[in-house]
């Protein structure tokens, strides 16, 4: 089977898996998944951190934010900015410096200030299936992988996911894939050995 079939094919029955999750389900692993990213040894080295702000189905980090910028952290944020590519741009405040953008996904307004994607010190990436080597399968647009070539080498990118994301074995890897230095479900973070 080709590649980017097998992709899509594990795309959809991922999405399908996150889609079903029972609210508890998602509220609570959402939720401890926050708070293994805030109580990590680590974070308080992390200055400039990249966070999606999730949509739909996705591990909700909401709550993560805010508290990133409560703790004084450089929060930066995607814009979709072309087919395949996004922009980082800095928030301060989530009611003031967000509006609805593409999808009905939050976008930053356009007086936010772009950060070059080199300053992150972590990246928090979003992904409908990850694997123990840090591989992900994003929604296929491109987006992450585009970005993550242009940040500095030796990042941190951690995948947030829930349990039932997980692959239970390798996924195929395309050459452009850049994998997850970390992944951080709700029963804990693990670093992956590159």
């Amino acid at each position: 089977m080709p590649l980017q079939l097998d992709r899509t094919l594990l795309r959809n029955k991922a999405m399908s898996l996150r889609d079903d999750l029972e609210p508890e389900v998602h509220e609570s692993g959402s939720l401890s998944i926050t708070e293994h990213v805030l109580d990590h040894p680590r974070l308080k080295r992390f200055n400039f951190i990249f966070l999606y702000l999730s949509y739909r189905s996705e591990v909700d980090t909401w709550l993560l934010a805010q508290e990133l910028l409560d703790r004084g952290k450089t929060l930066c944020v995607p814009q979709i900015s072309g087919p395949g590519k996004m922009k980082a741009r800095q928030i301060k405040n989530l009611d003031d410096d967000l509006e609805k953008g593409p999808m009905g996904i939050a976008s930053p307004v356009p007086r936010t200030k772009e950060i070059d994607p080199r300053l992150m010190d972590l990246i928090l990436a979003p992904g409908l299936l990850f694997d123990e080597a840090g591989t992900r399968v994003g929604y296929g647009g491109g987006f992450y992988d585009r970005f993550l070539q242009q940040v500095r080498e030796g990042i941190e990118v951690w995948g947030l996911c829930f349990e039932e994301q997980m692959s239970g074995q390798p996924i195929p890897r395309n050459e452009w894939d850049i994998p997850m230095t970390g992944l951080v479900r709700p029963s804990g973070f693990s670093s992956i050995d590159s």
